[in-house]
């Protein structure tokens, strides 16, 4: 997966031994602190609601590494969770995540998210979502920035483009194998 918006730039790589955990490698550059974050990530599935025309999720995500700033490479450390439900027509998800590292000066972000789907797509045919991200960043003057964005998404590859309140553009792929 790479995300990218107005404010980092964000790689990550998973693999997931179980259906309830995902380990991997992510690397952020917060573009606003000049700050480069490394770390090996640990998530985890922690419920999972399935109804016949719904399902919801609740995610633990963690990280261990070291952040890269002002000249330093200071250990860091990351906590956070994301929970979603979603139909075939309707999606919200939140998000936060805090990053701990005197590179940072401890970092608290977090995201909502809602959109629709303006039809019901086959399971292996392109399936369109209109959405908008509502990102609340509280150590920076501008707090809270708008997205609405187009989600594009198959069996295989998700994309999404928008962009921010603030002019900036928003760029999301995840290839999935």
């Amino acid at each position: 997966m790479q995300m990218n918006d107005g404010f980092e730039n964000s790689l990550m790589l998973s693999y997931s031994p179980t259906a309830k955990d995902a380990i991997g490698l992510r690397t952020d550059y917060m573009r606003n602190d000049d700050v480069l974050l490394n770390t090996l990530t640990y998530n985890r599935l922690l419920k999972r609601w399935n109804q016949p025309e719904s399902q919801g999720n609740l995610f633990l995500l963690t990280g261990l590494g070291a952040a890269e700033g002002n000249g330093n490479i200071d250990p860091a450390a990351t906590l956070g969770i994301e929970a979603d439900w979603e139909t075939r027509r309707i999606y919200f998800s939140y998000e936060n995540r805090l990053i701990g590292s005197s590179a940072i000066d401890d970092s608290f972000s977090q995201k909502f998210r809602t959109g629709f789907a303006p039809y019901v797509a086959d399971y292996d045919a392109v399936h369109t979502w209109l959405m908008v991200q509502i990102d609340h960043r509280p150590s920076h003057d501008d707090e809270i920035t708008v997205t609405p964005f187009i989600r594009l998404f198959n069996t295989e590859v998700l994309g999404e483009l928008g962009i921010s309140s603030k002019k900036d553009v928003m760029f999301n792929v995840t290839f999935q194998f």
